[in-house]
């Protein structure tokens, strides 16, 4: 191979990539500079104007709209593979209606209703790290309804709202710092009182959420060298892309590792009486209490070699 043709190729190499970390790196960028969609209610019009610009946030403060949530993060600028977000009024309505899809243009149009403003954009397929962000509809508000919250489904269907489609891809709320390690925090309050049979220091006892829709939280220690009869009474903190509500929890984990000790070379499996448990939101609302469960009431578990975790419903 001559020299011409080295130096073609060696270009070309270094070219893509060259092309390849400008392309990371807009994208690291574009994310960086991500827009909260905010959520704005209006109970005097039955209406739910999600915005991601100043004026729409001036416009629903000043029509006496209240603040609900930040419903996701959207990009401020268009990028590869996104469409606008755009905002319509119906003044006969009373609705704000925020769509990033032809469909949702075409309905808008043909209700009359009139184009306020791009308020930023959205992936039209979904890209790692994103959110569906749907739309409801309610014919007895006139409401149009763009979420992309758990919470914001939940209400929209217990408020009889129907689901419309996906309107686009966005990043969830936690992510409009940009930081791709951001977590939602949910503080849960765990007391456990021991029995006759202590939990020896070295072992440890463990915390995990169940959720509703199959997945479960990480698990989380609770400590050990739990004494006899003692009452212990631990915070911990569960993170996820959302904070998990009550309704969301389908059951908890308790698990105990009482294997024998490494330093300890004549150690049986632990046991450990596990008399009473209590579970709740840092707020203080319950999660679950033994006390409430006929079946734990008196006492809750006896763990060993062969029952090594239970599961507690929610309450």
């Amino acid at each position: 191979m001559n020299m011409l043709k080295k130096a073609t190729i060696g270009f070309a190499l270094t070219t893509m990539v060259v092309s390849a970390v400008v392309s990371n790196l807009s994208s690291v960028f574009a994310q960086t500079s991500l827009v909260p969609l905010k959520l704005y209610w209006s109970p005097q019009r039955g209406d739910n104007f999600t915005t991601a610009t100043t004026k729409g946030e001036q416009d629903a403060l000043a029509a006496g709209y209240t603040f609900a949530r930040i419903e996701a993060c959207a990009l401020p600028k268009p990028e590869a593979g996104t469409v606008p977000l755009k905002l319509y009024w119906s003044p006969q309505r009373g609705d704000n209606f925020t769509t990033a899809t032809t469909k949702g243009e075409q309905d808008a149009l043909a209700a009359g209703y009139t184009f306020a403003r791009v308020e930023g954009y959205a992936f039209t397929k979904q890209v790692a790290g994103t959110v569906p962000l749907k739309l409801y509809w309610s014919p007895q508000r006139g409401d149009n309804f763009t979420t992309a919250t758990t919470k914001g489904e939940q209400d929209a269907l217990a408020a009889g709202y129907t689901f419309a489609r996906v309107e686009g891809y966005v990043y969830p709320a936690n992510r409009c710092d940009g930081s791709a390690t951001a977590k939602a925090k949910t503080n849960v309050v765990v007391q456990m009182t021991t029995g006759s049979d202590d939990l020896r220091t070295d072992n440890n006892v463990f915390i995990s959420l169940n959720l509703v829709n199959g997945s479960s939280t990480p698990e989380v220690s609770l400590g050990g060298g739990f004494g006899q009869n003692s009452v212990v009474k631990k915070g911990v903190t569960f993170t996820s892309s959302e904070p998990i509500t009550l309704d969301q929890i389908r059951s908890i984990t308790i698990r105990h590792d009482g294997r024998p000790r490494p330093s300890t070379p004549f150690d049986n499996y632990d046991e450990w009486d596990l008399q009473r448990i209590s579970v709740s939101f840092a707020d203080g609302r319950n999660i679950y209490n033994s006390v409430n469960d006929r079946a734990r009431s008196r006492f809750v578990q006896r763990f060993n070699g062969q029952t090594r975790q239970i599961v507690l419903p929610r309450q």
